[in-house]
Formats: C-alpha cells, structure tokens, sequence
C-alpha cells in the first residue's frame, strides 16, 4: 500500500489573506491583553502553561469565530468545568500521570454531555494537575482566578474586536435569538430553492455519528451557497444592467406623494426610488409605504384611503405625511449592475421585498430590477427553473 503524500495536507483553506492578517492581529491584541492580567496575578512555571491553554482557546476565537467551540458557552462552561475536575484530580489522585490522563478524559466526557466541547479547555484540566505548587496551592479557586478571570477577558475582548471591530458574526447570531427555532419545522428560507429542512441536515449529522464543529445552519447556508454557485455556472454571467428597467419613477426627499402616486398609475409602476441630487438612492418608496400611511379607521376603499393620503392638506400644522421623505423605506437595499442576477434571489425571499434599484461603480442610480425581471430572465435562459 503506497502512502498518499497528497493527503497528508489539508485542503486549502477557503479565507482570504486579509481575514487571515486580521485574525492574526486579533490575536495579539487578546493575548496580550490576558496575559498581562495573568502575569500580574501568579508567577511562576504554571502561568506559562496557563497561558499556553489561553493561546489555543485564542486561535479558535479569532481565527475560526464561527466554530462551535468557539461561541461562549463552550469557552467558558468548558474551561470551569476541565478546570474544577483538574482540581479534583489532583487532589484525590495522588499519581500524577493517571491524574492528568482522568482530568483530561473526565473533561472529554462532562464537556461532551453539557454541549461545552472546547478543545483547549483539555490543557486547563492537564494545567490544574501539572501546573506545580503555585497552581495546586491555589485548589478550587483556580478555577475562578485565574481560568475565570482569563476567559472572562478572552471572551470580552473576542467579543470586541470580532463583532464591532472585525464585522464578524462572533458570538454567532443564533446566541441573540428570543426563539429556539425546531429543528423539525422546514422555514421558508430553507425550502426556497431545495426543500431541505434543518431536521433533514440535523439527520444527516445523526447518520454520520461523529463530531462536525459546524452547525445546522451553517450547512444550511453553504449548501444554499453551493446551490447559487450552481446555478451562476449554468445561468452564465447575466448581470443587473442586462434586465434592470431605465425608465424609471424616480424621486426626491421633496417629492409630494401626490406626484409620486400620479407617475406611478402613467407608468404603470408601484416603485420610484428616492434619490438625491447626485443621484444616490437614500430611499424607496413603493405602493405598500402608501398603504402602511393611510388611515386605516376610515369607512372607505383602499384607493380612496390612499387618495386621501395623498391629498395635499391646507395649513402648515397638518401632521399627515405629505411628502416622498415621510413614507420612504430607508436605507433601501441596493445592488451594482454588474452582480449576476442570481445573487438577487435571496435578497427577494429574505428581505421580502419586490424592488431593488440599481447602482453603478459611483453609486448613482442607474436602473431598477424586480422580481419579476429576475424570473423571466431565469425562465429564458433556464427553462423549467
């Protein structure tokens, strides 16, 4: 049997070297941050090994934000935990290398159970056994100084530099969510294009029965991914400016709503972006912002609701909104005429909208693409899509 060199390399890692220097950065700013409370705190050849655990905890946190190991839970309920079972073990096992093998393996299996998995947080068990007398006089306060205090501000830190500094989604969105989602219900976003459900993704992982640190909905976004990149590739490159409408009902903040909804029933349109004087799009306003402005307590259809609406009022004090500015969605979400229209669809089914004005390379306004547009050019170019 010949060995395949090949194989012994991973796979190229699909970041960009600006993510990668980014990371790296990240990086010495927390490590130096920690390690200039640890210093302070304990000397000693313990705090070197202590420090060795923070470093690999780091690598996860900025270099792969996304990882489940890496979100806060597994940083910190992994690290008290490996750490209070390293006290242990050190304490009621008196040989040394069966008490590091047990407070590394109990660590596996409490981490495992309590879904706080952290790969580093093996190192901080080991640490609490072979750490010498200044970590071992510290007994079970090890466990909230040092480890607490470091991960405390490992995690703070992450949470800076990658969220509001990086523009990374760390700690991953799902943390701030007021609903757990079931697993078993498909969403709309899921069945849009392919049909699968996060339980079919869920089930899939159940058959393979080994850990995959990604997940359900990163897999749901890649494959939804995979499937966009499939389809550019048997689209070809059809671009916004090749199926945009330029005949457009255009506006300005100033704009009264009566012209607006005048040039609207000429065209035969129910969008006009709202643009300045150098042509950026600041706004849009589409014929549901006219319906959410109406006066819905009144006996009367909605047409006559919105005439209305639209009906300039005499005075200054009106407090109805007469303007394009007064009812436009803003900011508008906008796309260059040179994206494929491909990326379009899930801007539509997401954001549930019907309009997205087109920007050039300056961003001035240069046309209009609807769902619409989208679909039929789809139907043209792939029949039966």
């Amino acid at each position: 049997m010949s060995l395949n060199w090949r194989a012994i390399i991973p796979q190229d890692v699909e970041v960009s070297q600006r993510e990668i220097v980014l990371s790296a950065l990240a990086a010495l700013l927390g490590i130096g941050v920690v390690a200039f409370v640890t210093l302070r705190l304990l000397d000693g050849p313990g705090v070197t090994l202590l420090l060795a655990s923070v470093g690999a905890a780091a690598v996860l946190l900025y270099a792969a934000p996304t990882s489940q190991m890496a979100q806060p839970w597994p940083l910190v309920g992994g690290n008290l935990v490996s750490a209070a079972i390293g006290v242990a073990c050190s304490k009621f096992v008196p040989d040394m290398v069966w008490a590091g093998a047990l407070a590394v393996s109990l660590s596996i299996l409490v981490m495992a159970n309590l879904r706080c998995l952290h790969p580093p947080s093996g190192a901080t068990a080991l640490v609490a056994v072979v750490g010498g007398p200044q970590i071992k006089a510290l007994g079970f306060s090890y466990v909230l100084a040092p480890v607490g205090l470091n991960i405390a501000i490992l995690l703070l830190v992450a949470w800076v530099t990658n969220r509001w500094l990086l523009r990374r989604d760390y700690p991953s969105r799902t943390v701030f969510s007021k609903r757990i989602p079931d697993s078993s219900t498909p969403s709309q976003e899921w069945q849009q294009g392919h049909g699968l459900s996060p339980g079919d993704i869920k089930s899939a992982l159940h058959d393979l029965n080994t850990y995959v640190d990604v997940t359900t909905e990163d897999l749901g976004k890649i494959f939804s991914l995979a499937l966009l990149h499939h389809q550019k590739r048997r689209l070809g490159d059809i671009q916004c400016h090749h199926v945009m409408a330029t005949d457009l009902v255009t506006a300005e903040f100033s704009t009264e709503l009566e012209e607006i909804w005048a040039a609207f029933r000429e065209k035969k349109s129910d969008g006009a972006p709202v643009i300045d004087r150098a042509r950026r799009v600041i706004g849009i306003v589409t014929l549901n912002d006219f319906l959410r402005h109406v006066d819905h307590n009144r006996a009367e259809s909605p047409l006559q609701r919105i005439a209305h609406l639209i009906r300039r009022t005499p005075g200054a004090n009106s407090d109805k909104p007469e303007v394009a500015g007064q009812i436009m969605t803003s900011p508008a979400i906008t796309v260059r005429d040179t994206d494929n229209i491909i990326n379009l669809i899930p801007i539509f089914t997401s954001q549930r909208i019907h309009h997205i004005p087109v920007t050039d390379a300056s961003g001035k306004l240069v046309g209009m693409v609807t769902w619409s547009d989208v679909m039929g050019a789809l139907e043209r170019a792939l029949p039966g899509f």
